[in-house]
């Protein structure tokens, strides 16, 4: 069962889209009158007990699934456990049914006031309490359970939220507003990014389509490397998070569908993490030289240069060593990136045979693209080899020469571990 309640002052709007509304029909209550009107007058007439509560009314609405079904008798008995439990035991109370959605609901409206003494029912953890006081019915009455607002994959409109929208409900009832109320536009967007998803895109197709429908997207990297997502919209920024576990980077995987291939969809997540004074366009003769270069920039920012005549600056020794372990990091990533790159050659490499061995009058122009190919990875294979053979012996001769020194200076110390020919890929 799903509950919810919103608070407000005037007892007249609230009973008449209650009572008014198609197929609304009243099935309970501790009321004399039989109109919205004489309802209406007989709230106002004992409002007088407490003159100084503004906010008197109080409005539930309880839902159960659309495969559920209650008598009137039921709602009545659950209606007046929800009241008690929620304080209301001695307020006057109206309880309608209505018949417009495809779930069965009521509607309760309570007034703050009791009538015995005129104290005002406390709205204190009001939210918390009806949450606990639903579940515990839905064990009472055998109802099916409802995972509460912090379980869903999608969070819930805020308080402030709702209370806008119903605002607006209520000044279009009361014809004080020409037009419906909008839905609140976290709503809007968890529908809109749900609609886009029932395709399983992947995630430079989403990006695309959320950017064509006006929602600006941004990417960011925490400090494990994985990417976060946050969306702009209708002037409101939101996290993922705050839109709920569905509409983050990874709940959009598991729980939307949208397929995340690191190849194919960083760089476009990469355009999409630069600030927006910058531009997004992608140049594709470009593109993945670029992605490479702005993911090792992130990792290993540049060193600034430092002129030795500053006050504070660093020691030209000091700072040639944080430059060479700065190159030796982006080694290694350009390391991994030939990792990479091993499965996909020989891969290709294997195909170009099979093509020779079926088609012997292109078995030339096949071996020149599997030599050419196979010497390219070759050769970036030894560059980055003799790069780590120079680094690890400048290391070396660093720590010589510190050891020789009357008065050396505190150096970061490199402690060569890794071989020449270690972590070489063969075909």
């Amino acid at each position: 069962m799903i509950g919810k309640q919103v608070k407000g002052r005037d007892f007249g709007g609230c009973v008449r889209y209650v009572l008014e509304k198609e197929n609304a029909e009243r099935i309970g209550g501790n009321l004399l009158g039989e109109t919205a009107q004489e309802m209406t007058a007989e709230f106002n007439a004992f409002r007088s007990l407490n003159v100084r509560l503004n906010v008197v009314v109080y409005h539930a609405t309880l839902s159960v699934p659309a495969q559920e079904w209650q008598t009137d008798q039921q709602w009545r008995a659950i209606a007046a456990d929800y009241l008690q439990g929620m304080g209301f035991q001695d307020c006057q109370y109206l309880i309608a049914r209505h018949n417009d959605q495809q779930h069965d609901h009521i509607h309760i409206i309570a007034s703050r006031i009791r009538l015995p003494d005129g104290k005002t029912v406390s709205d204190s953890w009001d939210y918390r309490r009806s949450e606990t006081l639903i579940r515990e019915l839905e064990q009472e009455y055998n109802l099916t359970s409802t995972p509460s607002s912090r379980d869903r994959l999608e969070r819930a409109p805020t308080t402030g939220e709702m209370r806008k929208f119903r605002r607006e409900q209520q000044a279009f009832e009361q014809g004080d507003r020409p037009t419906l109320p909008t839905d609140p536009t976290r709503t809007t967007l968890q529908t809109l990014i749900s609609q886009l998803s029932n395709s399983h895109p992947s995630f430079t197709e989403l990006i695309t389509q959320l950017q064509s429908q006006g929602v600006e997207v941004r990417l960011t990297q925490t400090k494990a490397n994985q990417w976060g997502i946050s969306y702009r919209f209708q002037g409101q920024q939101f996290s993922g998070t705050q839109l709920g576990k569905a509409y983050t980077f990874n709940g959009l995987q598991h729980h939307q569908g949208i397929h995340y291939e690191p190849i194919r969809d960083d760089v476009t997540l990469l355009a999409a993490a630069r600030p927006a004074n910058e531009s997004t366009a992608i140049d594709p003769t470009t593109a993945t030289t670029d992605a490479a270069s702005e993911r090792v920039n992130y990792l290993c920012p540049p060193v600034p240069s430092v002129a030795d005549d500053q006050p504070g600056s660093l020691s030209p020794r000091l700072q040639s060593g944080i430059k060479r372990l700065s190159d030796a990091i982006v080694q290694y990533l350009n390391e991994q990136a030939l990792k990479l790159l091993a499965d996909p050659i020989r891969q290709i490499t294997e195909s170009l045979t099979q093509f020779t061995d079926a088609t012997s009058s292109n078995a030339a122009t096949a071996n020149r693209l599997r030599t050419a190919l196979t010497d390219q990875y070759d050769q970036l294979a030894d560059q980055l080899a003799q790069g780590r053979t120079g680094f690890l012996n400048q290391s070396k001769q660093d720590s010589v020469d510190s050891q020789q020194s009357t008065n050396p200076p505190k150096l970061y110390k490199f402690k060569p571990t890794l071989s020449a020919k270690q972590n070489q890929l063969e075909l």
